[in-house]
């Protein structure tokens, strides 16, 4: 779990609201919806355009696990949904 939390950490870096602050980026859009600003949250939990938001929701409400952060984060089948996702993503791309 740790090694989960560390790269959601390095994922959060790479966040377009965290980048914007940073003068990395021009917008703070999420780069998939380009409706709302890229936070932790949105990314997770709210982008209508991400299929990892929709398996994160999905596992949450099949455990009966709160949608939110706290909540996502100290559960062991979300969490390994979000690991998973992410760590295909990054080998696939």
């Amino acid at each position: 779990m740790l090694h989960l939390k560390m790269h959601l950490g390095n994922t959060t870096q790479r966040l377009n609201e965290y980048l914007a602050k940073l003068n990395v980026t021009d917008s703070e859009k999420c780069v998939q919806c380009k409706t709302s600003a890229e936070t932790v949250e949105h990314f997770l939990l709210q982008c209508p355009s991400s299929e990892l938001c929709w398996k994160v929701v999905a596992a949450c409400n099949s455990v009966g696990v709160n949608t939110d952060i706290e909540s996502i984060l100290t559960h062991g089948r979300v969490l390994d949904i979000i690991y998973k996702k992410i760590s295909l993503d990054n080998y696939n791309g």
